[in-house]
C-alpha cells in the first residue's frame, strides 16, 4: 500500500460583516504542489443571543475507488497556529468521502480564529493505495481539458485563422468567431443573424478599455482572467452584457472579497445593475449590519436623494422579509 499525503486550505472573507445567517461553499480545490481532486466544503453560519454557530460540511469525491484512512480539520488561527477541530477516521474503499461539525463560539470570541477578517480552514487527508492501481487517481478529464485550453491559449496568441477583429480604443485583437461564440450567446447572434459583425467581421467595443478587452480574452480562450482583482468591477458589466455567467460569478467572488465601507454602496449599485444576485444579496446584509457606520461615510452623503430613497427602500424590503 503507498500512502497520498494531500492539504487542503479554505479561506472565507469578510466573515463578520456577513449578517446573522449566511452560507458559503468553495469551488474545486487543488492539492498544494498540484494535481486535482473534486473537494468541496460549505460552512454556515447562525447567530442567537451573542452566540455563533459554524456548521462545516466536507465532501471528497474521486473518479475510482479510494481510501482516506484519516482527516484533521484545522483553523489556522491569529498566530498562524493550527488548532485541531477535529479528526475523522475512515474504513473502507469508497466513492466519496464525506465529514461535518459544528463550532459553538461567541461573536466577540470569534476575533481568535479570524485574521483580518478572515478565517482559514485546512483540512489534511491521508490516502492509500495499492501500488498497482495508480488509475484511482488518475484524471483523464482533466489532462484533456487542460490539453484543449493550452491549444486555444496557442491559437490566441499565435493569431492563427483568426477571423474576427476586435477594436477598442484603437487598439485591434484579432479573435476566432467560434471560440467567441462558444462562451457568449451574445457574440454568437452578432455574428449569425445579419448584423454588421456578421458582414465586417469585426466587433467594436466601446464602453471599456483594451486592458478589459484583453483580460476577457483571456478568460474566453484559458477560462482564467488575468489582472482579473483590478478589472472585477469592469469583467463584472462586461460578463452579464455578454452573457458569460462563470465570468460573472468569478467578478462575484473577487467583488465580496474586497467589500468594505468606502465602496459597500459603489459595489451594490453594479451588483444591481449587472444581475450580480450572490453579490448583492452579500452587499446588502454588509450594509445592514454596518448601517450606522455607513450613514458617515462620504459615499452615502454623495447619494442622490433618488438614489437614496431607492437604497433604503431595498434595506426596509430585506429587513422585511
Amino acid at each position: 500500500m503507498s500512502r497520498t499525503p494531500l492539504t487542503y486550505t479554505w479561506v472565507i472573507h469578510n466573515v463578520k460583516g456577513r449578517g446573522n445567517e449566511w452560507e458559503e461553499c468553495s469551488s474545486e480545490f487543488k492539492k498544494k504542489g498540484g494535481g486535482e481532486r473534486n473537494v468541496f466544503f460549505t460552512l454556515s453560519a447562525h447567530y442567537e443571543e451573542g452566540n455563533i454557530l459554524l456548521y462545516l460540511k466536507w465532501k471528497f469525491s474521486t473518479i475510482g475507488l479510494a481510501l482516506i484512512s484519516k482527516c484533521n480539520f484545522s483553523i489556522l488561527n491569529s498566530e498562524a497556529a493550527r488548532q485541531v477541530l477535529f479528526s475523522k477516521q475512515f474504513c473502507g474503499i469508497k466513492y466519496c468521502y464525506s465529514a461535518e461539525k459544528s463550532l459553538s463560539t461567541t461573536f466577540d470570541d470569534l476575533d481568535k480564529y479570524l485574521v483580518n477578517n478572515r478565517l482559514t480552514i485546512q483540512v489534511d487527508v491521508t490516502i492509500q493505495s495499492s501500488d498497482d492501481d495508480e488509475v484511482v487517481f488518475k484524471e483523464p478529464c482533466k489532462v484533456v481539458q487542460d490539453n484543449i485550453r493550452q491549444g486555444l491559449h496557442s491559437l490566441y496568441q499565435d493569431e492563427a485563422l483568426a477571423d474576427v477583429i476586435i477594436i477598442c480604443q484603437g487598439q485591434e485583437f484579432k479573435a476566432h468567431k467560434v471560440v467567441l461564440a462558444s462562451q457568449s450567446p451574445v457574440l454568437r447572434k452578432m455574428f449569425e443573424v445579419d448584423m454588421k459583425e456578421k458582414e465586417t467581421n469585426i466587433v467594436e467595443m466601446t464602453d471599456i478599455g483594451p486592458e478589459v478587452v484583453s483580460a476577457l480574452l483571456a478568460y474566453i480562450y484559458t477560462g482564467e482572467a488575468p489582472n482579473v482583482e483590478t478589472l472585477a468591477k469592469d469583467l463584472l458589466m462586461v460578463a452579464h452584457k455578454y452573457e458569460i455567467p462563470r465570468l460573472l460569478t468569478v467578478c462575484q467572488e473577487q467583488l465580496i472579497n474586497k467589500l468594505e465601507l468606502s465602496n459597500a454602496l459603489e459595489i451594490y449599485s453594479s451588483a444591481k445593475l449587472y444581475g450580480a444576485d450572490k453579490l448583492q444579496k452579500v452587499c446588502m446584509r454588509f450594509i445592514c449590519s454596518n448601517f450606522d457606520a455607513l450613514c458617515k461615510t462620504p459615499k452615502w452623503e454623495g447619494l442622490t436623494d433618488h438614489e437614496e430613497k431607492a437604497l433604503l427602500l431595498d434595506i426596509v424590503n430585506t429587513i422585511r422579509f
